[in-house]
């Protein structure tokens, strides 16, 4: 075996199996190179890990018990490693098949004996997920067509009471041209540009099937919406006409609506205990939805028309309880 060809199962030994609290003597490398068919003498071990050194690894040798070298840092801390973890298992959209395989992916940006202390905290079960295994093979195709100015054909479903995604309107193609791809509220949504109608539209990813990237051109807007804007605007990725709000709410409500959207809003004093604030908002029953978790706290100010379509919002869901 080449020396070079040495020198990169010495690395492999390093990055896969130490750690500050698991550092390999020289001899114990040896050991393990040789299941490996690769022989290496003391000497020809130190000048290799010398020459990783020099090129950037950051391998130390620690002196004191437990003695030997080990890979020091990595691309991903192990915090930031948990972090990714988390996220993959937080996640509804992923499923728990492909959860499990994106988390041994991910564990192999650590060591082996680190990544067997996080899997210990792995728990894949008993979590809302979505079963649509396709949603991955959708979102790289909306990607490739972003990336490339090309149209997407799909399909588009809702889920029956058994369960299952049955495609709408008898299996019929939209054509779109995909413009934003936007994380909200655990879900992956497509925000797509209808040429026809000179506006945007919002699918689910994860209702998508059969996506398919066209040789068509995409046709392209006048102005492309800003990713953020369109985020904070579009409650749940509900459209409805965009209107300046200006809302009153008690002062205790400052951090949700500075989460909501963003921290470049302006808080006017409206009373003692209420501030006001103006948002660009699409008018819309998940909007209503939103100002009703926080009751009688909230208050449309104006214009007169959105405060008079919240109450009648209200009044259509008291009816049902007559």
């Amino acid at each position: 075996m080449k020396q070079n060809e040495k020198m990169l199962y010495l690395l492999k030994i390093l990055i896969e199996n130490t750690n500050e609290e698991h550092p390999l003597t020289a001899n114990e490398l040896i050991e393990r190179l040789a299941n490996y068919g690769a022989e290496m003498e003391r000497k020809s071990i130190y000048s290799a890990i010398e020459t990783l050194i020099s090129f950037g690894y950051d391998i130390q040798n620690s002196k004191a018990e437990p003695k030997g070298y080990y890979m020091a840092s990595r691309d991903f801390e192990l915090a930031e490693i948990k972090l990714l973890m988390d996220a993959v298992l937080s996640s509804r959209v992923i499923t728990s098949k492909k959860s499990i395989e994106l988390i041994n992916k991910i564990k192999k940006l650590t060591d082996i004996n680190s990544a067997a202390r996080l899997q210990r905290q792995v728990v894949v079960t008993g979590r809302a997920k979505m079963a649509n295994e396709r949603l991955y093979y959708s979102i790289d195709a909306i990607h490739e067509a972003i990336a490339n100015g090309r149209k997407i054909s799909f399909q588009y479903c809702e889920y029956d009471t058994n369960k299952n995604l049955v495609p709408r309107k008898g299996g019929r193609e939209y054509i779109y041209t995909p413009s934003l791809l936007l994380w909200d509220d655990e879900k992956y949504y497509l925000v797509a540009y209808d040429k026809d109608r000179e506006e945007f539209t919002n699918f689910r990813a994860d209702k998508m099937i059969n996506v398919k990237v066209l040789p068509d051109d995409a046709d392209i807007p006048k102005q492309k919406p800003d990713a953020a804007v369109y985020a904070t605007s579009v409650f749940s990725m509900f459209h409805g006409e965009y209107e300046d709000v200006v809302i009153s709410a008690g002062n205790h409500l400052a951090g949700a609506f500075l989460d909501k959207f963003g921290m470049d809003i302006t808080l006017r004093r409206h009373s003692e205990n209420a501030f006001a604030v103006k948002v660009n908002v699409a008018v819309s029953s998940t909007f209503f939805a939103w100002l009703f978790q926080f009751g009688s706290d909230v208050m449309i100010v104006s214009p007169e028309s959105v405060a008079e379509k919240y109450k009648n919002h209200l009044k259509t869901v008291l009816k049902a309880y007559k």
